[in-house]
């Protein structure tokens, strides 16, 4: 499991003739919960949202931040969970194609 992520945050550059108030709620709409793995993504993420964002003064950037061992815990459960629902339909798909076998060969 990584240690790390990539979030992206954005703020105010007060570089624009949008009311500061507007500015500070565009830019808290754009800053995201979702992490990135790569910092490539983030990157690129970030690029797309400065596009629309630097006409209401608001800048964005990708910040490293470490993960704590809580969230790297929980994403493990996660994932162990997600393969048993994976599993368990799997198995409810092999024996649904089972029975339409068994349906047409008799």
């Amino acid at each position: 499991e990584k240690t790390h992520t990539y979030k992206i945050f954005c703020g105010v550059s007060g570089y624009s003739n949008t009311l500061p108030s507007i500015s500070k709620s565009f830019a808290k709409s754009l800053s995201t919960k979702k992490s990135f793995a790569e910092e490539d993504d983030c990157l690129n993420a970030a690029w797309f949202r400065n596009r629309l964002a630097a006409q209401f003064g608001v800048q964005c950037a990708c910040k490293y931040v470490k993960r704590t061992q809580a969230e790297i815990e929980e994403q493990k459960k996660m994932r162990m969970i997600i393969d048993e629902v994976l599993r368990v339909r799997k198995k409810a798909i092999l024996l649904w194609y089972d029975k339409i076998d068994t349906c047409l060969k008799s």
